[in-house]
């Protein structure tokens, strides 16, 4: 049964939207690390 085969990965890829935000907000404070690796030093403080 290709069918069932087929439909157990598709389910597993499909987004899981709390997964989906705690990996935006790791991914937001990462990009913020590299933008600004000093934050301390922000001319803006």
């Amino acid at each position: 049964m290709p069918d069932a085969l087929n439909k157990e990965p598709q389910a597993e890829n499909v987004p899981n939207p709390e997964y989906s935000e705690k990996v935006q907000e790791s991914y937001e404070k990462l990009f913020d690390s590299l933008l600004d690796p000093e934050p301390e030093n922000k001319p803006e403080d």
